[in-house]
């Protein structure tokens, strides 16, 4: 596979995996696209393989699935209950404060979404680890999971994610939305677990884009 995708963590009943970006979370109409699901069925067995979360197309980093039935049910409510703490690491056109909260409801039509008064409830927390000459690198912490939530709620304030081509994000060879980090409960003994992705390009091109601006 080319977009290589690769397991970070496994145990009987959990399994987490790096998907990169440009490879889909789950099968399509299309046979011919290779996802994440469809290639981790030729690396494992499962009693019972289910994705509780997906990533967008474009959004590479960490995922968690569930590969035995005692675990589904549990982790599939730990989700619901919003008791799992994503974070993400994205680089955005702009000048955000250090660090901060948006508060911004959201709405969807025609696949967009779009920042509305009357839509649902939708809370990112974020806090900026780097800037240079008007980019920055952020750390998003989204307290709901909405679709495009990160991306919508970074093109309102003015910082677009660079790559979405979607949201109004400058032109580059990605976009560069990745997920690093989850925090939860093991859905079967309880232990706390902090799994991570490091971005394997380690975010390089922020200096490089930077420094061309």
């Amino acid at each position: 596979m080319k977009l290589e995708a690769r397991i970070l963590y496994m145990d009987e009943d959990l399994i987490a995996v790096y998907k990169p970006a440009g490879l889909l979370s789950h099968p399509s109409a299309d046979p011919t696209r290779p996802d994440l699901v469809s290639w981790l069925r030729t690396q494992i067995t499962a009693e019972k393989l289910v994705m509780h979360h997906r990533l967008d197309l474009e959004t590479s980093g960490l995922l968690v699935l569930t590969r035995s039935l005692r675990a589904c049910p549990p982790l599939a409510q730990a989700f619901e209950q919003r008791r799992i703490q994503k974070t993400y690491l994205a680089m955005v056109k702009g000048n955000p404060p250090a660090r901060g909260q948006i508060d911004q409801p959201l709405a969807e039509s025609g696949g967009r979404v779009r920042a509305d008064r009357v839509g649902k409830p939708a809370v990112t927390d974020f806090k900026r680890l780097r800037s240079k000459s008007g980019y920055a690198l952020l750390e998003l912490s989204p307290r709901h999971g909405r679709k495009h939530q990160l991306r919508v709620h970074c093109l309102s304030r003015g910082w677009p994610i660079v790559g979405d081509k979607l949201y109004g994000g400058e032109p580059s060879q990605r976009m560069w939305l990745h997920a690093w980090r989850l925090r939860l409960e093991h859905p079967v003994s309880g232990e706390i677990m902090n799994l991570e992705c490091p971005s394997p390009e380690q975010w390089g091109l922020f200096g490089r884009i930077a420094a061309a601006e």
